[in-house]
């Protein structure tokens, strides 16, 4: 009966090392997977840093042409007014009410 025991026990103990065996596979297989996709993430995230870069980089030229824009009509309908014998620097909106008084 003890010799019986000791076969059963000698299998379970056979069967936990196997099970034991898998397990450490399994998570050995997963602590790979998540290594990549750690490394993805990584590589996703410095991808998207620099597209924000590039669009902050693309704003602010952006914005910079425009102003340069906006400087250049300025002068340009400063230079028209001048030839067209207005003065340029008299208040574009000449009927606008005085509110000093208020």
């Amino acid at each position: 009966m003890i010799e019986n025991e000791v076969e059963e026990l000698t299998l379970q103990l056979r069967q936990a090392r196997q099970n034991i065996f898998k397990l450490v596979e399994m998570h050995a297989e997963a602590a790979g997977e998540r290594d990549t996709l750690r490394s993805l993430l990584a590589d996703a995230k410095a991808e998207a840093a620099n597209a924000n870069r590039r669009a902050t980089d693309t704003e602010t030229q952006s914005n910079w042409e425009l102003m340069a824009k906006d400087k250049h009509i300025a002068e340009l309908t400063t230079k028209i007014r001048m030839l067209s014998g207005e003065k340029p620097f008299d208040s574009a909106f000449p009927h606008q009410r005085d509110n000093s008084r208020t």
